[in-house]
């Protein structure tokens, strides 16, 4: 039964959608309103389909307006379209898969201009120009378009694709250029608008608004190096799609949004130059990862320098979606203020190998932090946050560790061991240690990891040695001594360059373990109570008998 009905559902779909009133000429069309009809489909396939103005049925003659939606989809074997100046619409995926066609003609370029198109991803596959890419005009092949003044519109996809244009110049009369009308036409070097047009203009043969502000086109012909002029805001909608031929494109600080697909199919690119990674990290790339250039050209170049290293500036709080999508960042240093990464922001960035965050809360992700980075890649977070970065699967699943940027290990009622990570442009770091907010003691250490100088604010008999880090693994490492037994700790590592500006903060906190176990474990064994604390060179141990143990059981003589 459930069989029979599914081949009741699929027969009515069949049905509908080669669904027709009438057939002339093994050409199928239907009634839409009035005397006006849609060619709906043919009976198997013309090679040449020539789409006659009008149409006679039962003695009443139907002006043919629009081609239906699928109606020679996949017709391979289709060379030729001609249609006539009563067209007015072709629908969704019409000539799609008619990959035989090789020419489109037409009676005039007004009744071309007119046709609307579907709109939307890939729609421009209605066109039978996509696949015949050459467009006749009276049989004459179009190379130089001149758009005459009768026309007000362009529509979207007008001659998407289409090869055989080498320039168009457009007058004053067009009001409305559609999305990508211009796009992927191969051999399109030029466009050139009328100055007195009052809603397009033109400068170095691309295609803008009026006031500049948006570029709506660039000609697939260009070459090399593009500047996009300083005062753009917009980069629109395909605008660079299919530029094969520019390599290099440097946006200005004033562009604010990349529309969907701009930089689509730019497989020649391969810098892209900026000003200001703040200004980039403010760009609305509209949730596509296809509208950023980085995603063909991989590498950035700030101030015209290549940039594998990149410091995201405190003044940014959020990065929007596929900010760096397949950038060729090696590191990656994130600021404390950082509070939202978008979706594929580092997606694809293979070579990113070390990322530093200073957030003290994980900055909330839209998806994970990003697929594809290296498989060794390491994420290095404040001491005080490690626990909440390696909950968050966001940030787990994509690293192969989660460190801290500075860690404290080798805890004793003591002693402890506190270990940071470097940074190449620090010549001095300021260690502080607190506890309950008092300064308890200071360290003074150079770019080279040597202690300098220490002191200890709180009155003491403890020494506080002058000794020099050791490295571990990729950490300065630094001795506490001196440390009081069962109590809080903050510490602050703040480092300055050259220049004395500061370039470097850290800061956590730990606990000593108190001695009152130890001690009262070795009292509890003494029936006699000949044990007592002694304070011996500056360190509490534990005197039992004529022999000296410390506060973990070792015995000192």
């Amino acid at each position: 039964m459930k069989r029979n009905f599914l081949f009741v559902i699929i027969s009515l779909w069949a049905i509908s959608s080669f669904a027709y009133d009438f057939q002339i000429d093994q050409m199928n069309y239907t009634i839409l309103t009035g005397n006006e009809v849609e060619l709906a489909g043919t009976k198997g396939t013309k090679t040449n389909l020539n789409v006659p103005e009008t149409v006679t049925n039962n003695s009443t003659t139907y002006t043919v307006v629009s081609i239906g939606s699928e109606a020679f989809q996949y017709k391979t074997g289709m060379n030729t379209v001609t249609l006539p100046r009563t067209i007015k619409q072709i629908g969704y995926n019409a000539f799609y898969g008619c990959t035989g066609l090789t020419a489109v003609y037409v009676p005039d370029i007004a009744s071309w201009c007119n046709i609307s198109f579907p709109y939307g991803s890939y729609e421009y596959r209605a066109s039978p120009l996509y696949y015949a890419h050459n467009l006749y005009i009276n049989n004459q092949l179009v190379e130089n378009i001149v758009i005459p003044d009768t026309i007000t519109t362009i529509s979207t996809y007008a001659f998407f694709g289409c090869t055989s244009i080498t320039s168009i110049s457009i007058p004053s009369s067009v009001e409305y250029i559609g999305d990508e009308a211009l796009a992927n036409c191969g051999n399109l070097s030029s466009i050139n608008v009328d100055e007195a047009n009052l809603m397009y203009s033109s400068a170095d043969g691309v295609l803008f608004n009026k006031d500049k502000t948006t570029l709506l086109q660039v000609p697939v012909g260009k070459q090399g190096a593009y500047v996009i002029p300083d005062g753009t805001t917009t980069v629109g909608r395909g605008a660079f799609s299919y530029c094969t031929d520019i390599t290099d494109v440097t946006i200005p600080s004033s562009i604010k949004t990349f529309e969907q697909s701009a930089f689509e199919e730019c497989s020649g690119l391969t810098a892209i130059r900026i000003s200001d990674i703040k200004d980039w990290c403010s760009i609305d790339f509209n949730y596509d990862t296809a509208s950023n250039p980085l995603h063909v050209a991989h590498d950035l170049y700030i101030n015209n320098v290549l940039t594998r290293q990149i410091t995201i500036p405190s003044e940014v709080t959020s990065i929007p979606t596929s900010a760096f999508y397949r950038c060729s960042l090696t590191s990656l240093i994130l600021p404390a203020t950082l509070t939202e990464i978008g979706a594929h922001a580092f997606s694809e960035c293979a070579q990113l190998d070390t990322v530093f965050c200073y957030a003290l809360t994980p900055p909330t992700l839209n998806g994970g932090f990003g697929v594809g980075l290296s498989p060794t890649a390491v994420l290095y977070v404040p001491y005080d946050a490690l626990a909440a970065y390696k909950s968050e699967e966001g940030y787990s699943l994509y690293f192969s560790q989660i460190k801290g940027l500075s860690e404290v290990e080798n805890i004793t009622e003591n002693t402890a061991t506190l270990k940071w990570l470097p940074d190449t442009a620090v010549v001095r770091y300021d260690i502080d240690i607190f506890t309950g907010g008092t300064p308890f003691a200071h360290y003074e250490v150079n770019g080279d990891g040597q202690v300098t100088s220490s002191q200890r604010y709180a009155p003491s008999v403890y020494h506080i040695p002058m000794d020099t880090t050791t490295s571990s693994s990729d950490y300065f490492v630094i001795s506490l001594e001196g440390l009081d037994s069962g109590t809080d700790y903050t510490y602050t590592i703040n480092g300055t360059d050259a220049t004395k500006a500061p370039v470097y903060h850290e800061e956590g906190a730990f606990s000593t373990p108190s001695d009152t176990e130890g001690f009262e474990d070795a009292v509890a064994d003494d029936p006699h109570k000949q044990t007592r604390k002694i304070l011996q060179n500056g360190q509490l141990n534990i005197l039992r008998g004529e022999k000296v143990y410390t506060l973990t059981g070792q015995e000192v003589r």
